[in-house]
């Protein structure tokens, strides 16, 4: 079996590759169910901000490449540039040259002023939602001043519920298990993605089984939780891939938490249903 101690000595940038080879876009249990780690949260993005005599921040009369220290940051695979950041009599607004997307603005992504954070989940959107605007008194800007700003994406909730550690099933055939949280993600809510992997098979000692991430198929790929229904186990199911050798396989199904920090897994076996002598590559 996949063990809790061995999955956490392994590196975040180890977690990112696992994810990226089998091909998904985020709480290790040492067994189910059971609370899990709490990983800190990911800045994904730093600058300074320059405030100029406009006292307006960048992009009114004022050249954001001019006074920003870095002007474009990457969030779930998707790259924005920041055209406007400027403080209103009524709020906090920012203004990229693309249209935000939903990975971001029903992310835990947070806009970090100074220390003071503005979640994305929590801003109102407009021009086509690549202005995003958050209504906070307090905030004021004076020429000559600097501002550090980041964008970070939250931790993930502390502890993910598994139905099960292992999963059996035929060729052609499905089966389920599910998938819930053991703490409430707030009011942004949190997405938990599922993707396949034949990753960890030391963690599962000798099989007669060959390890194969095609041997079965995986829906849905992402389960959403909101504080109103993170408690409720939530179906995830597994298909056996009918082919035409005679292998019994298995895989991993990765349970990724937010930025793919932290992870549990069920390994799931797919019986053959042909007949044949024996499987090679085992």
């Amino acid at each position: 079996m996949m063990r809790a101690s061995s999955l956490r000595r392994l590196s975040p940038l180890f977690l990112l590759a696992v994810a990226l080879v089998a091909l998904a876009v985020f709480v290790v249990h040492d067994s189910p169910p059971a609370a899990a780690d709490h990983d800190a949260a990911t800045t994904v993005w730093s600058a300074t901000l320059s405030i100029g005599a406009q006292n307006e921040g960048c992009g009114i009369t004022l050249n954001c490449s001019t006074q920003l220290t870095s002007t474009t940051f990457t969030y779930a695979g998707v790259t924005y540039t920041i055209n406007r950041l400027r403080v209103t009599p009524s709020g906090l607004e920012l203004t990229l040259t693309s249209a935000l997307q939903a990975s971001i603005k029903t992310s835990a992504a947070v806009f970090n002023v100074d220390g003071t954070e503005f979640r994305f989940a929590d801003g109102s959107y407009s021009n086509s939602d690549t202005t995003v605007f958050w209504s906070r008194t307090g905030l004021s800007w004076t020429a000559g001043d600097t501002v550090e700003l980041s964008l970070s994406s939250a931790a993930p909730p502390s502890g993910v519920e598994l139905s099960t550690e292992t999963l059996a099933v035929n060729e052609g055939a499905s089966g389920t298990f599910t998938v819930a949280l053991t703490d409430d993600p707030g009011a942004s809510g949190v997405t938990v993605t599922l993707t396949r992997t034949q990753y960890f098979q030391s963690d599962y000692g000798e099989s007669d089984h060959r390890w194969n991430l095609n041997a079965a198929t995986v829906s849905p790929a992402t389960l959403t939780f909101t504080s109103s229904n993170y408690t409720d186990a939530q179906n995830v199911t597994v298909t056996g891939v009918q082919d035409d050798d005679t292998c019994d396989e298995q895989l991993v199904i990765l349970v990724l938490g937010v930025d793919g920090g932290s992870i549990t897994g069920v390994l799931v076996t797919v019986d053959d249903d042909d007949t044949g002598q024996g499987c090679g590559g085992i």
